[in-house]
């Protein structure tokens, strides 16, 4: 018979990274987000004042589901507001349960668990699902009485790479052709251009802070905090994060450099046969020759070569995604608000402009 057994603290956490993956490596939609080494990282520096909730369906002693869940406090006005969400929300991409066999069964345990769990939650947000995700389906399944809403919270653009690279520039408009032959003869005119990728442990760290260099050259040409979006906590976070993806052979940090000098970088991930863009960074002085587009098609270029099949560009429908063809992939949120005075008023400020313009300012501080 298949039980859950809960873990809330992080030394026992981070004695799981074997079984964890081995689990994961089972599921059909894993992705990046979904590896101990991402979500661990994340505890390890966000995880405090929250409360972890891991939840492992355990069944003839071996794991086959996997829930990693936190539930946390917040104020609203002057009132607490309760919620359990998954962990790494806030600035994973994606977000899932870990489901190897016996799904629905394992699914209706979770949720029957999370429903009935000693610490009262006002919210239960599920976000960061993708549509494809096969727990979104059996999710739609469950009871009427769970009281489960669905909502398109993102999307992430995305392109299905062939086998060819030049199929694959074949294929973007005439225009795009030609502005990515134009800027890159001009480029070429005037500099010595290289495309250059650091992704062994030893060159990661000094890689990283030409990463937050470029990074906050562009974001204090936008805004005066610009300055802080490479310091504190969450570059450390980032840091820890390319260490340990670069020891498994995850991490893809690229530059394009002109005499030797990077000036745009694409710190993306690797894994599954995917490439996860995750950010990017340019020197604005050079913005006149289209940098990021150019480091862009040397990385699909180089993808193309290496077998990878998908360049997922993540969330945001920024303009210049849809340039190279990119097509949605949407991003769903399952949630569940009880009943109350609190709760009620955070579902309906949640739907509400104010709401939107802060999740809109969110994504942009994505680093911060």
């Amino acid at each position: 018979m298949a039980r859950i057994v809960e873990f809330n603290e992080f030394d026992q956490f981070s004695m799981m990274k074997e079984t964890w993956n081995n689990v994961l490596n089972k599921t059909k939609d894993r992705t990046i987000f979904l590896t101990w080494e991402w979500l661990s990282t994340w505890w390890k520096h966000f995880g405090k004042r929250k409360n972890l909730v891991l939840l492992l369906v355990e069944e003839k002693d071996r794991v086959i589901a996997i829930a990693c869940l936190m539930y946390s406090n917040y104020k609203l006005l002057a009132f607490k507001l309760r919620k359990m969400k998954f962990v790494g929300t806030g600035i994973s991409d994606y977000h899932d349960f870990l489901l190897t066999r016996k799904k629905t069964k394992c699914l209706k345990l979770l949720m029957n668990y999370l429903e009935n769990y000693p610490l009262r939650w006002d919210c239960l947000e599920l976000s960061g699902i993708p549509e494809t995700s096969e727990s979104l389906l059996l999710l739609h399944q469950m009871p009427k009485n769970f009281g489960l809403k669905w909502k398109v919270s993102d999307v992430c653009p995305h392109i299905p790479l062939p086998s060819s690279f030049d199929v694959f520039i074949k294929g973007l408009s005439r225009n795009m052709r030609y502005n990515l032959r134009r800027r890159k003869k001009k480029l070429e005119s005037q500099y010595k251009v290289d495309f250059k990728k650091y992704s062994d442990v030893d060159s990661t760290k000094e890689a990283m802070y030409t990463f937050f260099k470029l990074h906050r050259k562009r974001w204090e040409l936008k805004s005066p905090s610009g300055a802080l979006v490479a310091r504190g906590v969450n570059r450390d976070f980032h840091l820890d994060v390319a260490k340990s993806f670069a020891e498994n052979g995850w991490l893809n940090l690229s530059f394009l450099t002109i005499n030797d000098e990077p000036i745009a970088s694409l710190y993306s991930f690797e894994y599954g046969q995917k490439l996860y863009q995750y950010l990017t960074a340019f020197d604005p002085e050079y913005s006149t020759y289209g940098p990021g587009n150019l480091l862009i098609s040397y990385l699909i270029q180089d993808c193309i070569r290496n077998g990878i099949r998908e360049f997922d560009f993540m969330r945001g429908a920024e303009s210049y995604k849809y340039a190279w063809n990119a097509v949605n992939r949407r991003i769903i949120e399952v949630s569940h608000v009880r009943k109350g005075l609190v709760p009620s008023v955070y579902s309906r400020a949640k739907t509400g402009a104010l709401a939107r313009a802060g999740v809109f300012f969110a994504r942009k501080l994505k680093i911060v």
